[in-house]
């Protein structure tokens, strides 16, 4: 009976966490989707009005800083979408020929969470592992360490 009631308590930590880390990003979205909404709908007004802040404040100097950062910006937003999409179309690449089934979709599915950095790489493996075998082959996770399927 003490057993069991170690495994609820437990169980309940974890899905307490879960919950939490769940509601936080939830809230985080939310704020975010907000955000956006002014920025998209006033972005040109605010570019304008911090444009003409930083010349008065530094000059010429401050609207090439500002240029500088708007493309640092830009440049890392570009650098974070590639990055994705290769990961995305190499993963599906390894899908195929290990053989799991919908290798597409886990390649696509890999392309939109790789920029989450709130995912678990942990995880990453799940997908292929879920399904245990396709025309007699062993499919799940390749243990570079042991040489062995895990």
């Amino acid at each position: 009976m003490k057993a069991l009631k170690s495994l609820v308590i437990s169980a309940r930590t974890v899905m307490l966490r879960a919950g939490l880390a769940i509601g936080r990003g939830v809230v985080e979205v939310v704020l975010s989707v907000f955000l956006a909404f002014f920025i998209f709908r006033d972005g040109a007004a605010v570019a304008d009005r911090l444009t003409t802040g930083v010349a008065r404040i530094a000059g010429e100097r401050g609207k090439h800083l500002l240029d500088v950062a708007g493309r640092t910006v830009r440049g890392v937003v570009y650098g974070i979408l590639g990055t994705a999409l290769v990961q995305g179309v190499m993963a599906a690449i390894g899908f195929v020929i290990a053989g799991v089934p919908g290798a597409a979709l886990l390649g696509l599915l890999t392309f939109f969470l790789s920029p989450v950095p709130v995912w678990d790489r942990r995880w990453s493996g799940f997908p292929p592992s879920s399904g245990s075998t396709r025309k007699d082959r062993r499919v799940g996770r390749f243990s570079c360490s042991s040489g062995e399927w895990a």
